[in-house]
C-alpha cells in the first residue's frame, strides 16, 4: 500500500474517532523499524504521541537497559513497547545477556517508572514474539500453545510479557502482547532485507520448489491496530492470514525488482551439505535446513474475533515494490 492511501484510511478512521486527538500516547523504540510506523499512525491520527529512546531524537531519551525514565510530569492513556534487542543469534555470553538486560530489565524499569508517575494508563501494548512458542515447523499455532523457547531471545520475550500481564492486574490497566512473525515493510531489517538485496544483486540461489508455509504480517497493520485496541487484554498472534509459500515470497521479490531468480539447488542436495555443516558446526546446518524447509504459521483468528483485526496480503505489498525505499522516506533501524 503506498503511503497516500495507508494516511486516507487512517484519516478515515480518525473522523470517525474523533476523541484521537486528546489521547497521549508514549512510545519506545519510535526511531526503530515497526516504531516508525505506529509513531506515523498515531501522529497522522492526531494524537500527542511522546517518543522514549537512546538517541538524541526523542523526547525523552533513556537507556532502558540502563535506567527507567522519568515520566512525572506526563500524562498517558497509551503505553506501547516497541524499543527491545532484536531477534539475533547471540556469539557470546554478552549477546546472550544483553537480551535479558534490554527485553527484560528494560521493560521492568519502564513499568516501575509508570507506576512511580502515579499516572497509570488505559492499555499498555508490548511488542512480542512468535518467538515464544519454540517452534521451528507446525501449522496453524495459536495462543493456547505451550510457550517453549528456549533461546535467549524467546526467553527474554517470555518474561517481558509476564511483567507486562502482571502491571495490569496491579494497575488495572489492558494489556495486549502483541506476538510478530515476519514483520513486512518499507525497508525491513533482518532475513528479509537479505533475501530481498540478493535477489536485487542476482546473488541469490533458491532452493528448487520449497513449498513451505510461512507467517508473515505488515507493519502498517500492526500500526494501525494499535489504534484501535481498547479492553480486550490478552496476548495475539498477528499474521496477514494468509501464509504464504516461500517460493511465492521469492517470486514476489522477483517480479518487484525485474530480477529473474536463475540459481536454484536441490532441496536433496542442501540437506546434505547441511549435514556436512553439522560435523564441522557450521551455520549451514540441519538446524537451518529445518527452518527453511518446514512450514510454520500461526493462527490469528483470537486477533480477529476479540479486536476485529483485519489484515492484508503481505505479497501483495511486497509485488507492488513496498520493500524499496519511496524518496523521503527512508525508514531508520532501532
Amino acid at each position: 500500500m503506498i503511503e497516500s492511501e495507508r494516511r486516507s484510511i487512517v484519516k478515515l478512521w480518525h473522523n470517525s474517532n474523533d476523541s484521537i486527538v486528546a489521547r497521549q500516547v508514549l512510545i519506545t523504540g519510535a526511531n526503530g523499524f515497526l516504531g516508525h510506523y505506529i509513531s506515523n499512525v498515531w501522529v497522522d491520527a492526531g494524537a500527542k504521541v511522546v517518543s522514549l529512546g537512546r538517541s538524541l531524537g526523542n523526547d525523552i531519551i533513556c537507556d532502558l537497559g540502563s535506567a527507567g525514565p522519568d515520566l512525572s510530569g506526563y500524562t498517558f492513556d497509551t503505553v506501547i513497547h516497541c524499543a527491545g534487542k532484536a531477534h539475533s543469534i547471540p556469539r557470546n555470553d554478552s549477546d546472550s545477556t544483553g537480551f535479558f538486560r534490554v527485553n527484560v530489565e528494560g521493560t521492568k524499569k519502564l513499568l516501575e517508572s509508570i507506576s512511580r508517575s502515579g499516572k497509570s494508563p488505559e492499555r499498555v501494548i508490548f511488542i512480542s514474539s512468535v518467538a515464544v512458542y519454540g517452534r521451528q515447523e507446525g501449522l496453524d499455532i495459536d495462543e493456547t500453545s505451550d510457550l517453549d523457547g528456549v533461546t535467549p531471545y524467546a526467553k527474554s520475550k517470555i518474561q517481558a510479557e509476564q511483567l507486562v500481564r502482571d502491571f495490569s492486574d496491579k494497575s488495572g490497566a489492558a494489556y495486549f502482547n502483541f506476538r510478530l512473525p515476519l514483520v513486512v515493510g518499507t525497508s525491513p531489517p533482518g532475513n528479509l532485507r537479505s533475501l530481498w538485496e540478493n535477489i536485487q544483486r542476482g546473488r541469490y540461489i533458491r532452493v528448487a520448489h520449497n513449498k513451505a508455509r510461512k507467517s508473515m504480517v505488515l507493519a502498517e497493520d500492526v500500526a494501525e491496530l494499535t489504534l484501535k485496541v481498547d479492553k480486550e487484554s490478552g496476548a495475539y498472534n498477528l499474521t496477514d492470514r494468509e501464509d504464504a509459500e516461500f517460493c511465492e515470497i521469492e517470486q514476489a521479490i522477483s517480479d518487484s525488482c525485474g530480477r529473474l531468480i536463475r540459481w536454484s539447488i536441490s532441496p536433496t542436495i542442501l540437506k546434505g551439505i547441511c549435514r556436512t555443516g553439522d560435523l564441522f558446526s557450521l551455520r549451514l546446518n540441519r538446524d537451518l535446513y529445518t527452518k527453511l524447509m518446514s512450514s510454520l504459521t500461526y493462527s490469528s483468528e483470537l486477533a480477529v474475533k476479540n479486536l476485529g483485526w483485519e489484515p492484508r496480503p503481505c505479497l501483495d505489498f511486497i509485488r507492488e515494490g513496498g520493500l524499496s525505499e519511496q524518496p523521503g522516506e527512508a525508514i531508520t533501524d532501532v
